[in-house]
């Protein structure tokens, strides 16, 4: 499946240019029952099974058994200059300037056994922000990272393991994305996510605004501005989560490694003197609904 979407980031002094490719395939399980009855095992008249009077769950459908998607995301921004009574090094450079960032992603998931799947993503970046992402608070370009390259650079950007375990009640479909397989979960459940991951694939989810390379670009409209959340220059980290979620509520908590020195390449592997933790609690409602 391709798409591709083009934005105007807000101020004239930028041009953008944003295509995004995303596929997949995937191989998904069957099932199927068979019943033998005979006149000797039959049922006496007027009988209803445990089934039909809704006293036992229908069986479990099936769901896939792995996945693999792919997005390659091209941003293209610039200015004219402007005049500046003062630049320093973190400004951003009065000259004007063109600068672009390029990202491909390899999604791979597969799934290890009842409620556990294995997600794996292969990253290649390159390319620098405007002022290699200095001068702008609110920074407009989601993909340009604190550390630039001129040539490609191949990262794991994560690699974890997420273990689900239902608690009863309705049912809930997963749909199938770059980090989840299609399945069909408990709506009350416990969830636990351990491995290298970014803590925003867990906490402050947004619908609307969460991915730079789908939704808005702008630093502070793909997370919340004020969380610095942890994690090191290309917004991942190691760590475990776990999360208790029930159809109007859900409680999560984290614990991360934190980095060596601020905005610095290297997490501090001192995990009980250099950490982040992390707790959220969400709460779902329907205004008229």
């Amino acid at each position: 499946m391709n798409r591709s979407a083009r934005r105007l980031l807000h101020g004239a002094f930028v041009v953008v240019m944003l295509t995004t490719l995303d596929s997949q395939a995937s191989e998904t399980t069957s099932a199927s029952t068979a019943v033998t009855n005979s006149l000797a095992d039959a049922d006496p008249p007027g009988f209803k099974s445990r089934a039909a009077i809704g006293l036992e769950k229908p069986a479990e459908e099936p769901g896939e058994r792995w996945n693999w998607h792919v997005q390659s995301t091209v941003i293209l921004q610039g200015d004219p200059g402007f005049p500046a009574k003062y630049s320093g090094p973190n400004s951003l450079n009065p000259a004007g300037e063109l600068r672009e960032t390029v990202s491909q992603d390899l999604f791979v998931g597969l799934r290890l056994w009842r409620g556990a799947e294995v997600h794996a993503d292969e990253l290649v970046w390159q390319g620098f922000g405007l002022s290699d992402a200095h001068g702008i608070e609110a920074f407009p370009n989601g993909e340009a990272f604190k550390v630039g390259t001129e040539v490609p650079n191949i990262n794991l950007a994560r690699l974890f393991v997420r273990q689900t375990i239902g608690l009863g009640g309705e049912t809930d479909k997963i749909e199938d994305d770059d980090l989840h397989l299609t399945s069909w979960q408990d709506a009350s459940r416990l969830t636990l996510t351990v491995g290298r991951f970014s803590t925003k694939d867990v906490f402050d989810n947004n619908a609307y605004a969460n991915d730079p390379r789908t939704q808005f670009m702008n630093w502070a409209l793909m997370a919340n501005e004020a969380w610095d959340y942890p994690s090191d220059p290309l917004g991942y980290t190691t760590g475990l989560a776990a999360e208790i979620n029930v159809p109007k509520w859900a409680l999560r908590y984290g614990f991360f490694q934190e980095q060596r020195v601020s905005g610095g390449a290297a997490l501090d592997s001192h995990f009980l003197k250099a950490w982040g933790m992390v707790t959220e609690v969400e709460h779902r409602y329907t205004v008229h609904g």
